[in-house]
This record gives structure tokens, C-alpha cells and sequence, in this order.
């Protein structure tokens, strides 16, 4: 995601520039280029598509198992379970109440 912001910075940067040396006399070739009509638009586009395949695009297996171990290390993960566990003994007892419609 950082290459397609970075894309998108640099047709920004792009952009920039150009400006005149008299003010009554302005710089049509810095102002109408290829470099900001052409080429920073497209920069940015595609800054902006870099950034949407990132977004989208699903984690391998590799990474899946590296989140799993990084992320919910075992203390997390016993302390997860406990938590179903107590919910699922909550719904337990819950259920076996008597159902006032009977």
C-alpha cells in the first residue's frame, strides 16, 4: 500500500512547477506539458489502482499462519476460548429454562 501511495505523492510532486517569469506572459509549454496533463494524472491513477489491489487482494496462507501466531499468541488465544466457553455455558442455562409459552 506504501508503493501506491508513494505513486500518488510523486504525480502530485509532479504536478508541481512551472511557474512564470512574467506575469503577463504566461508559460503555456510548463502549464499545457506532457509532464503535468499527461504523466501526473497517470502517476496518480495508478497510485490509486496499486492501492485498491491492495486492499483486495487476500493474504497467502503463509501470511494467514504468521497473523495467527504473531497476533493471537497463546495467552490470547486461551483467554478467547474462555470467553466462548463462558458464553456458551451462558446459552446452555438459558435454554434449559422453562419456556413460559408451556
Amino acid at each position: 500500500m506504501l508503493i501506491g501511495v508513494g505513486l500518488m505523492v510523486l504525480g502530485y510532486i509532479t504536478m508541481v512547477g512551472g511557474g512564470y517569469t512574467d506575469n503577463m506572459t504566461p508559460n503555456y509549454d510548463a502549464k499545457y506539458g506532457f509532464q503535468r496533463t499527461v504523466l501526473a494524472p497517470m502517476l496518480i491513477l495508478l497510485g490509486l489502482f496499486v492501492n485498491g489491489y491492495a486492499i483486495m487482494k487476500s493474504p497467502s496462507e503463509a501470511q494467514k499462519q504468521d497473523i495467527v501466531e504473531n497476533v493471537f499468541n497463546k495467552k490470547s488465544q486461551s483467554a478467547l476460548d474462555e470467553i466462548v466457553r463462558k458464553r456458551a455455558t451462558k446459552n446452555a442455562t438459558t435454554n434449559t429454562t422453562t419456556d413460559p409459552r408451556k
